[in-house]
Order: C-alpha cells, then structure tokens, then sequence
C-alpha cells in the first residue's frame, strides 16, 4: 500500500481533530443580542435525551445531575461525564443567566467532560466543557 505524506498527513489531521478542538463554554454575560446589562452566567442545565428526539422546553426537561461535586479552595466544583451513551443519546447544555428567563442552548456533541465552578467568596460561576 502506498500513501502519499499529503495523504497521511489529511488522515492524521482527520483522527486528531476532537483533541484539538476548543472547548466548549458558557458565556460570563448574555449574549449582546439580548439587550440585558449584566446578565451574568448564574448556572447551567446539562441535558440529555435519546438521539433524534426534540426535547419539549414546556414539559420536564431531561436533566443530568453531576457525577461528582466537591469544595475546594472556597470553590464549589461540579463534574459530569459526557457522551458515554452516544451515539444513541444526544447531549447538550443550556447556559442560565440572571435576570431573565431566557438561556443558551449548546450542542454538545464530542465532549467528554463539563465543569462547573462557583467561587463562594465572589459568587462567580463559570461552566466549561472538553
């Protein structure tokens, strides 16, 4: 068999791709296109639901409760593990922030771990996945 460098190289770029890619975050603020000053991140929803299924926002939402919480450092740190029943399961976040009951959904497809932190002396959450 012979495979030219371009070749093995598009192929190695293909394979390696998922552990280059930037994670996935929720914003510290609302989107701009919300017209809301100082709508901060405040928590996050992390969903789940049997792939090619809608999820109806007006019913019980499918939500995940962390594998893991624990403080540390005056931070509140929570963690859940992603996609281990994909492909039959898709899996997504929704990003909270305060005053408004709107959110930010975000497909979350190739991830393998969320975090989020909540630093109790300051109140500042953040969420992140990779």
């Amino acid at each position: 068999m012979n495979i030219s460098v371009r070749s093995f190289s598009a192929i190695a770029l293909l394979v390696m791709a998922p552990a280059f890619a930037k994670p996935l975050a929720c914003p510290a603020v609302a989107p701009d296109s919300w017209g809301l000053e100082n709508a901060k991140l405040v928590s996050v929803r992390i969903l789940s639901h049997p792939a090619g299924e809608k999820i109806d926002d007006t019913g019980p939402l499918p939500i995940m409760v962390p594998d893991n919480e624990r403080e540390r450092g005056g931070k509140l740190l929570q963690t859940w593990r992603m996609n281990a029943d994909a492909p039959h399961y898709a899996y997504k976040f929704d990003c909270l922030f305060s005053g408004t009951e709107r959110f930010l959904r975000i497909e979350a497809p190739a991830v393998k771990r969320c975090t989020a932190t909540l630093s109790q002396a300051d109140q500042v959450f953040s969420f992140h996945c990779k």
